[in-house]
């Protein structure tokens, strides 16, 4: 087009670079530009949780102000649920885990069954938030010695996150309630009348 002839200056640039774009369209072969963000890797994630890790565990051993540690549990638990929507392999790794539910025990939530199963990793979670058993796995809530082990120390309430199975065993139920007598409303109904349960709450 005529337009597009002619001495170039400063306040016909405009209107050139229009006419230019008009009179040569992009070719199919060529990308567009690309805004998406790169999707960060599972060692990038590693990375990121373990950092987010360190910076709680030196926060709290450092006794720093509560607000300080709420806002670093709140970044790890966001990382973690980037993680877990990705189905990361970061959240796979068993030694990770157990370092982040040792300075957070909420973040128990948000690793895969396996590890929501495994005992240590589960222990270490109660370890720093008791009420943490409510995100551990089906199979260690039926955990008949496991859950034994934890009615204890003042953690006898936890009765209410065990399996109905074991909410109804005479022993469970009886070591829940010696340590905390509140734990007798998570048992099952026909064991709430039973004299020698009743008279230990």
């Amino acid at each position: 087009p005529s337009s597009c002839r002619g001495t170039v200056t400063s306040h016909s640039l405009p209107s050139v670079i229009l006419c230019f774009r008009f009179c040569h369209p992009q070719s199919s072969s060529e990308k567009p530009m690309s805004c998406a963000v790169p999707v960060a890797t599972a060692e990038e994630e590693k990375r990121l949780l373990s950092e987010k890790t360190c910076c709680l565990k030196e926060a709290i051993l450092k006794d720093e102000k509560p607000r300080v540690i709420r806002t670093l549990k709140q970044e790890l638990s966001e990382a973690l649920k980037k993680a877990a929507a990705s189905e990361s392999e970061a959240l796979e790794d068993r030694q990770l885990a157990l370092a982040i539910v040792s300075a957070h025990g909420a973040c128990l939530r948000f690793l895969g069954e396996t590890l929501r199963n495994d005992p240590e990793i589960v222990s270490a979670a109660l370890g720093n938030l008791p009420d943490a058993f409510e995100h551990a796995g089906d199979l260690i809530k039926s955990n008949r010695n496991f859950v034994l082990g934890i009615l204890k120390n003042g953690r006898g309430r936890l009765l209410r996150f065990a399996s109905e199975a074991l909410r109804a065993d005479r022993e469970v139920v009886h070591e829940a309630v010696k340590d905390n007598w509140a734990a007798l409303q998570f048992a099952c109904p026909e064991l709430r009348g039973v004299k020698t349960i009743v008279l230990e709450a």
